[in-house]
């Protein structure tokens, strides 16, 4: 698909008596207008934008950590102090207060929540992403009854947009639709045994219509779409010359001589190097899976039976990711792959940490030779334990945000720029000289 090219007409009309000065001035301000302006916002760097993402995919992949151990439990006031990552899932549900039990086991609701007509909640979290891509659809079509020329522009701008918008929501809309199908020992839905029955009608209608029908269709298809627009895009196997081809293509989109940085879905992969270009599309499946662990592999409540289960799969698919993303080293930015490698490790170590497991072997140690460490004391050193660990963790990337900072670490792409003018200025004056 070609770049459209408007090329602007100055107007041969010029004001009678006016000086060459304010023709020129005049002149200056309408091209700056008309490019100069323009040029600002063609912006490629991700330098802070795939640092933010890294984060927020470290906080729903917690928030995912922390509804899957209110049957541990973990210590109530870490589950008090950490409930604000809820936000970054979007998960209202679990801020009500019947949304969590917050590691009691006296309390007369579900240990993951109840919420009467819950079906009307997932409901609206299904049509979410539907209704952005209807709206994307009728804004094109818009868009082109009214003739303008950046039509294509425009719609691949914010297909990308959409398309990072989708992955946001990506476990918003797979938890609030997978708590559909859990069921109570007693018959009844786990996430409202009062208002529906497993198996009934309504509960049926409610897993194929908003569950398996459209949420499962958002949440097969988004990884899939992805995968395609990644792949269709790549045209190097070489890290070399796709590092090259990307930087190419950037620099093109911020000189404003091409739109094919947008037009190839750079903005979905430009992030990472050539062997993980398909990351965004793996992290979906990986949330997609420790969804299914939370969801259809928890044990009938009351019952806790497959919660070891439960949280080794959970303990060996972060610790896969943290592996692989140790090893590989995915991110084009090196800043950005160390903050990855800090949060997945911080993941691990609250999935170690905060087991219940883990803290009842070494209570017990303790117990036996000392005999002075009761169940509350065990509960407190736990949630200082857990503190500890993410306050370490903090501790760690306050300085690489300062670093980046004080010294303006900026995008590859416009470093390789910079960089590459002193050269081509040395170049010039080499011939003149050979001259």
């Amino acid at each position: 698909m070609g770049r459209q090219v408007v090329i602007p007409q100055r107007s041969a009309r010029a004001e009678g008596g006016a000086s060459s000065d304010d023709n020129s001035k005049r002149d200056g301000a309408y091209w700056s207008r008309l490019l100069v302006v323009p040029s600002r916002s063609r912006q490629v760097s991700r330098l802070w934008l795939e640092k933010a993402l890294v984060l927020t995919d470290g906080v729903q992949l917690f928030a995912l950590m922390w509804q899957l151990s209110q049957p541990w439990p973990w210590p109530t006031r870490w589950l008090e102090a950490t409930r604000w990552t809820n936000a970054f899932t979007l998960d209202f549900f679990s801020f009500r207060a019947t949304g969590a039990a917050m590691g009691s086991t006296s309390q007369s609701f579900s240990l993951w929540g109840e919420m009467h007509g819950y079906w009307i909640y997932a409901l609206v979290w299904a049509l979410v992403p539907w209704t952005g891509m209807l709206t994307l659809q009728l804004a094109k079509r818009t868009w082109a009854r009214q003739g303008r020329s950046d039509f294509l522009l425009l719609r691949v701008s914010w297909e990308n947009v959409l398309l990072q918008m989708l992955q946001f929501l990506y476990m918003p809309v797979g938890l609030a639709v997978l708590r559909l199908v859990s069921c109570n020992a007693d018959g009844g839905v786990s996430v409202d045994p009062t208002g529906m029955s497993c198996g009934s009608a309504g509960h049926v209608t409610a897993v194929l219509v908003v569950t398996c029908g459209m949420g499962g269709a958002f949440l097969v298809g988004l990884p899939l779409m992805l995968r395609r627009r990644i792949c269709e895009s790549i045209v190097h196997s070489s890290m070399e010359k796709h590092e090259r081809f990307v930087q190419g293509k950037e620099l093109e989109f911020m000189l404003g001589t091409s739109d094919a940085y947008l037009e190839l879905y750079m903005p979905q992969y430009a992030s990472f190097r050539r062997h993980s270009v398909g990351m965004p599309a793996q992290l979906c499946m990986l949330k997609l899976a420790l969804m299914f662990v939370f969801s259809i592999l928890r044990s009938p409540p009351p019952m806790k039976a497959n919660q070891g289960v439960q949280g080794s799969i959970f303990f060996f698919a972060v610790v896969s990711m943290a592996g692989y993303r140790t090893w590989r080293y995915p991110y084009r930015c090196v800043s950005t792959t160390y903050l990855a490698i800090i949060v997945d490790w911080m993941l691990v170590a609250n999935g170690v940490f905060g087991r219940k497991p883990f803290v009842v072997s070494f209570a017990a140690a303790v117990t036996t030779y000392f005999s002075l460490f009761d169940s509350i004391v065990v509960r407190k050193w736990r949630s200082q334990r857990t503190h500890s660990v993410n306050v370490g963790d903090l501790i760690v990337n306050l300085p690489e945000f300062v670093l980046l900072g004080c010294y303006r670490i900026d995008w590859t792409t416009r470093n390789s720029a910079v960089e590459s003018v002193p050269s081509a200025r040395e170049s010039e004056e080499a011939v003149l000289a050979n001259k």
